[in-house]
């Protein structure tokens, strides 16, 4: 079991010390996930030779100093060089937002709605933003634009393995049916689904996919999963607090899948045990 970088809310912000603590509490490695902050490297070299632990897979976004950076393949040298430096193969790709500001915008305060109201089933205003969102011929480029940044990603550093991950957002590019549709045309070995329990949660309290949809969608290419529970429009919950089924997960998780649990970092230290336990109980480990 590997931890989340975000648990340390960027205190420290070293990648060493953070792997040197993640040992601490019994972890194997840290995953740099979407969303998590940006790291220094200083001493990541004795850290990796004094714990035996590395970052196991890093966020495209992760990989930046600036926010929300774009899939700018001049970039990518750089954030490989990165990458290779934490020690991790498995370069996570975020899902992008609607490349329509207002679509964006909008789903971002749906979510805030969602996250304050804990409930937004039958909410017109997401039937009105998916049209807006996921159709037409400005979807179609979208799509196009990155699979063409995959597919150059892969044949350029044939040693990576990459995985996509879907958004929260419902105006989020990736949903079940385009995911299939790119692992499916870009159909390569290297290329796999990394699935954010937090986020496919939040889609499912939407009104959008199901939890069990995103299981099953390609699950023999699912390369890892953020471990974490849902309740009530909350997510990075400690497994056990909300409603998460992760028996189910467990029946769908490939024995290869990468598990970072990944909780927000209020929680401390003891709580990371309680939340192993729960997960061994489901058959995660």
């Amino acid at each position: 079991m590997e931890l989340s970088s975000g648990w340390f809310g960027g205190r420290p912000n070293l990648a060493s010390a953070q792997l040197r603590t993640a040992r601490e509490h019994g972890f194997y490695g840290i995953g740099l996930l979407p969303g998590d902050p940006f790291l220094g490297l200083d001493g990541i070299s004795e850290a990796h030779r004094d714990t035996g632990t590395h970052f196991t897979a890093a966020s495209w976004d992760a990989l930046h100093e600036s926010e929300n950076p774009p899939h700018d393949l001049e970039k990518a040298p750089d954030a490989i060089q990165r990458l290779q430096t934490l020690g991790a193969n498995l370069l996570l790709i975020p899902a992008p937002p609607s490349s329509s500001e207002e679509a964006a915008g909008r789903g971002e305060k749906l979510l805030q709605r969602l996250r304050e109201e804990g409930n937004l089933e039958g909410d017109e205003a997401i039937e009105e933003l998916l049209s807006q969102a996921s159709t037409g011929l400005a979807a179609e480029r979208e799509l196009e634009s990155l699979a063409s940044f995959v597919h150059t990603l892969l044949h350029r550093w044939p040693e990576l393995s990459l995985a996509l991950v879907p958004s929260a957002s419902p105006a989020s590019l990736l949903t079940v049916e385009t995911t299939k549709l790119l692992l499916g045309e870009l159909n390569h070995p290297a290329l796999g689904l990394w699935l954010d329990l937090g986020a496919i949660h939040l889609r499912a309290a939407l009104g959008l996919e199901a939890v069990g949809d995103w299981l099953q969608c390609q699950s023999h290419q699912i390369r890892g999963v953020s471990l974490q529970d849902y309740a009530n429009g909350q997510d990075q919950l400690l497994p056990g607090e909300g409603s998460g089924d992760f028996r189910l997960v467990a029946e769908y998780l490939p024995s290869s899948a990468r598990r970072v649990l990944q909780v927000a970092p209020a929680y401390p230290g003891e709580a990371l045990q309680e939340a192993l336990g729960v997960l061994e109980s489901a058959g995660i480990q």
